[in-house]
Protein backbone atom coordinates (compact mmCIF):
# COMPACT_ATOMS: atom_id res chain seq x y z
CA UNK A 1 0.00 0.00 0.00
CA UNK A 2 2.72 2.47 0.96
CA UNK A 3 4.58 1.73 -2.26
CA UNK A 4 1.52 2.94 -4.18
CA UNK A 5 0.91 5.97 -1.95
CA UNK A 6 4.16 7.97 -1.64
CA UNK A 7 2.64 10.64 0.61
CA UNK A 8 1.57 8.02 3.16
CA UNK A 9 4.96 6.34 2.87
CA UNK A 10 6.66 9.65 3.70
CA UNK A 11 4.28 10.19 6.63
CA UNK A 12 5.07 6.73 7.96
CA UNK A 13 8.82 7.37 7.58
CA UNK A 14 8.46 10.62 9.50
CA UNK A 15 6.75 8.70 12.31
CA UNK A 16 9.78 6.40 12.46
CA UNK A 17 12.07 9.46 12.59
CA UNK A 18 10.02 10.66 15.56
CA UNK A 19 10.46 7.32 17.35
CA UNK A 20 14.20 7.49 16.71
CA UNK A 21 14.30 10.91 18.40
CA UNK A 22 13.40 9.21 21.70
CA UNK A 23 16.65 8.73 23.63
CA UNK A 24 15.72 5.16 24.62
CA UNK A 25 15.16 4.26 20.97
CA UNK A 26 18.08 6.19 19.50
CA UNK A 27 20.04 4.37 16.78
CA UNK A 28 23.30 5.10 18.58
CA UNK A 29 22.56 2.25 21.01
CA UNK A 30 23.15 -0.18 18.15
CA UNK A 31 26.63 1.29 17.73
CA UNK A 32 27.37 0.45 21.38
CA UNK A 33 26.05 -3.13 21.20
CA UNK A 34 28.88 -4.68 19.17
CA UNK A 35 32.51 -4.37 18.18
CA UNK A 36 31.93 -3.04 14.69
CA UNK A 37 35.58 -2.79 13.67
CA UNK A 38 35.49 -6.01 11.58
CA UNK A 39 32.41 -4.81 9.65
CA UNK A 40 33.27 -2.83 6.54
CA UNK A 41 30.06 -3.47 4.57
CA UNK A 42 26.65 -3.19 6.27
CA UNK A 43 23.13 -3.47 4.84
CA UNK A 44 20.31 -1.80 6.78
CA UNK A 45 17.31 -3.80 5.55
CA UNK A 46 14.07 -1.85 5.84
CA UNK A 47 16.17 1.13 6.85
CA UNK A 48 13.50 3.74 6.06
CA UNK A 49 15.03 7.20 5.58
CA UNK A 50 18.44 6.25 6.93
CA UNK A 51 18.68 7.40 10.55
CA UNK A 52 20.32 4.13 11.63
CA UNK A 53 22.65 4.03 8.62
CA UNK A 54 23.76 7.61 9.25
CA UNK A 55 24.39 6.87 12.95
CA UNK A 56 26.52 3.85 12.03
CA UNK A 57 28.43 5.69 9.32
CA UNK A 58 29.23 8.55 11.70
CA UNK A 59 30.73 6.09 14.19
CA UNK A 60 32.41 3.81 11.64
CA UNK A 61 34.58 5.82 9.25
CA UNK A 62 35.79 2.64 7.54
CA UNK A 63 32.32 1.24 6.71
CA UNK A 64 30.05 1.54 3.70
CA UNK A 65 26.33 1.19 4.42
CA UNK A 66 23.42 0.43 2.12
CA UNK A 67 19.91 1.52 3.10
CA UNK A 68 17.20 -0.72 1.66
CA UNK A 69 13.51 0.17 1.62
CA UNK A 70 10.59 0.91 -0.68
CA UNK A 71 11.65 3.00 -3.71
CA UNK A 72 9.13 5.69 -2.70
CA UNK A 73 11.45 6.62 0.19
CA UNK A 74 14.58 7.13 -1.90
CA UNK A 75 14.33 10.91 -2.19
CA UNK A 76 13.66 11.39 1.51
CA UNK A 77 16.48 9.03 2.43
CA UNK A 78 19.00 10.75 0.19
CA UNK A 79 18.09 14.13 1.67
CA UNK A 80 18.75 12.76 5.17
CA UNK A 81 22.32 11.67 4.39
CA UNK A 82 24.85 14.38 5.38
CA UNK A 83 27.08 15.42 2.46
CA UNK A 84 30.20 14.22 4.29
CA UNK A 85 28.76 10.69 4.43
CA UNK A 86 27.29 10.54 0.93
CA UNK A 87 30.25 8.59 -0.45
CA UNK A 88 29.69 5.79 2.08
CA UNK A 89 25.91 5.68 2.57
CA UNK A 90 23.66 4.76 -0.34
CA UNK A 91 20.02 3.82 -0.92
CA UNK A 92 18.72 0.83 -2.88
CA UNK A 93 15.03 0.15 -3.43
CA UNK A 94 14.26 -3.38 -2.27
CA UNK A 95 11.35 -5.56 -1.15
CA UNK A 96 12.79 -7.50 1.78
CA UNK A 97 10.63 -10.53 1.02
CA UNK A 98 12.55 -10.99 -2.22
CA UNK A 99 16.05 -12.42 -2.56
CA UNK A 100 18.69 -10.13 -1.05
CA UNK A 101 20.57 -8.45 -3.92
CA UNK A 102 23.58 -7.21 -1.91
CA UNK A 103 25.84 -10.21 -1.56
CA UNK A 104 28.79 -10.73 0.72
CA UNK A 105 28.09 -7.99 3.28
CA UNK A 106 29.46 -8.38 6.79
CA UNK A 107 26.22 -7.42 8.58
CA UNK A 108 22.55 -7.38 7.60
CA UNK A 109 20.53 -5.33 10.08
CA UNK A 110 16.76 -5.17 10.69
CA UNK A 111 15.50 -2.44 13.01
CA UNK A 112 11.97 -2.82 14.39
CA UNK A 113 10.89 -4.94 11.42
CA UNK A 114 10.19 -8.41 12.79
CA UNK A 115 7.67 -7.33 15.41
CA UNK A 116 5.41 -6.12 12.59
CA UNK A 117 5.06 -9.61 11.11
CA UNK A 118 3.80 -13.07 12.14
CA UNK A 119 6.39 -15.84 12.31
CA UNK A 120 5.73 -17.24 8.83
CA UNK A 121 6.61 -13.91 7.25
CA UNK A 122 9.68 -13.47 9.46
CA UNK A 123 10.89 -16.85 8.26
CA UNK A 124 10.57 -15.55 4.70
CA UNK A 125 12.59 -12.44 5.65
CA UNK A 126 15.44 -14.55 6.96
CA UNK A 127 15.38 -17.06 4.11
CA UNK A 128 15.50 -14.24 1.56
CA UNK A 129 18.94 -13.39 2.94
CA UNK A 130 20.47 -16.84 2.57
CA UNK A 131 21.66 -16.66 -1.08
CA UNK A 132 23.59 -13.47 -0.22
CA UNK A 133 25.25 -14.64 3.00
CA UNK A 134 28.94 -15.40 3.17
CA UNK A 135 30.36 -17.61 5.95
CA UNK A 136 30.56 -15.59 9.14
CA UNK A 137 28.07 -12.94 8.04
CA UNK A 138 26.07 -11.54 10.94
CA UNK A 139 22.34 -10.86 11.03
CA UNK A 140 21.39 -8.30 13.68
CA UNK A 141 17.78 -7.66 14.69
CA UNK A 142 17.05 -4.57 16.79
CA UNK A 143 13.76 -5.33 18.50
CA UNK A 144 12.05 -5.80 21.83
CA UNK A 145 12.72 -8.99 23.76
CA UNK A 146 9.79 -9.85 26.00
CA UNK A 147 10.36 -10.89 29.61
CA UNK A 148 9.85 -14.64 29.97
CA UNK A 149 6.25 -15.73 30.44
CA UNK A 150 5.36 -16.29 34.07
CA UNK A 151 7.85 -13.73 35.36
CA UNK A 152 10.25 -14.93 37.96
CA UNK A 153 13.93 -14.63 38.14
CA UNK A 154 17.17 -14.56 36.40
CA UNK A 155 18.02 -12.56 33.37
CA UNK A 156 20.03 -9.49 32.71
CA UNK A 157 23.29 -9.23 30.83
CA UNK A 158 23.18 -11.25 27.62
CA UNK A 159 19.89 -12.93 28.42
CA UNK A 160 17.35 -10.48 27.08
CA UNK A 161 16.22 -8.97 30.36
CA UNK A 162 13.99 -11.60 31.96
CA UNK A 163 13.37 -10.57 35.53
CA UNK A 164 15.52 -7.45 35.16
CA UNK A 165 12.93 -5.02 33.76
CA UNK A 166 11.01 -2.58 35.91
CA UNK A 167 7.23 -2.82 35.95
CA UNK A 168 7.10 0.24 33.71
CA UNK A 169 9.53 -1.27 31.19
CA UNK A 170 7.72 -4.58 31.16
CA UNK A 171 4.38 -2.81 30.78
CA UNK A 172 5.75 -0.87 27.83
CA UNK A 173 6.85 -3.93 25.89
CA UNK A 174 3.69 -5.88 26.73
CA UNK A 175 1.67 -2.90 25.51
CA UNK A 176 3.56 -3.05 22.23
CA UNK A 177 2.86 -6.78 22.10
CA UNK A 178 -0.88 -6.13 22.31
CA UNK A 179 -0.65 -3.38 19.70
CA UNK A 180 1.24 -5.60 17.26
CA UNK A 181 -1.36 -8.35 17.71
CA UNK A 182 -4.24 -5.94 17.15
CA UNK A 183 -2.74 -4.13 14.15
CA UNK A 184 -0.78 -6.79 12.29
CA UNK A 185 -1.54 -10.21 13.78
CA UNK A 186 2.10 -10.02 14.91
CA UNK A 187 3.83 -9.93 18.29
CA UNK A 188 6.84 -9.12 20.39
CA UNK A 189 9.01 -12.16 21.12
CA UNK A 190 10.69 -13.77 24.09
CA UNK A 191 14.25 -15.05 23.89
CA UNK A 192 13.11 -18.60 23.20
CA UNK A 193 10.91 -17.31 20.36
CA UNK A 194 13.95 -15.75 18.69
CA UNK A 195 15.87 -19.00 19.11
CA UNK A 196 13.08 -20.99 17.47
CA UNK A 197 12.64 -18.46 14.67
CA UNK A 198 16.27 -18.58 13.55
CA UNK A 199 16.42 -22.38 13.93
CA UNK A 200 13.30 -22.84 11.81
CA UNK A 201 14.54 -20.43 9.17
CA UNK A 202 17.70 -22.51 8.66
CA UNK A 203 19.84 -24.67 10.90
CA UNK A 204 22.92 -22.82 9.64
CA UNK A 205 21.95 -19.70 11.59
CA UNK A 206 23.81 -19.71 14.92
CA UNK A 207 22.20 -17.41 17.49
CA UNK A 208 25.22 -16.04 19.32
CA UNK A 209 23.46 -13.85 21.85
CA UNK A 210 21.00 -11.12 22.69
CA UNK A 211 22.80 -7.93 23.65
CA UNK A 212 21.40 -5.22 25.89
CA UNK A 213 22.72 -1.68 26.24
CA UNK A 214 22.00 0.54 29.26
CA UNK A 215 19.35 3.10 28.41
CA UNK A 216 18.10 1.25 25.31
CA UNK A 217 14.54 -0.05 25.04
CA UNK A 218 15.42 -2.37 22.18
CA UNK A 219 17.63 -5.43 22.49
CA UNK A 220 19.99 -6.60 19.76
CA UNK A 221 19.55 -10.19 18.60
CA UNK A 222 22.60 -11.51 16.78
CA UNK A 223 22.96 -14.58 14.57
CA UNK A 224 25.97 -15.72 12.55
CA UNK A 225 25.73 -17.66 9.31
CA UNK A 226 27.70 -20.90 9.61
CA UNK A 227 27.19 -22.99 6.47
CA UNK A 228 29.61 -25.72 7.56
Amino acid sequence: MLADQPQRAERFANAMVYFNSNANLSPHHLCDAFDWDPASHIVDVGGSTGSTAVALAARLPHATIVIQDQPALEGQARRSIPPELADRVSFVGHDFFREQPVRGADVYHFRWIFHDWPDRYCLDLLRALIPALKPGARVVVSDFVMPESGGGGGGGGDGGGSGSASRYEEGLVRGFDLAMMELFNARERERRDWEVLFAEADSRFFLDGIRTVPGADLAFISAIWKPA
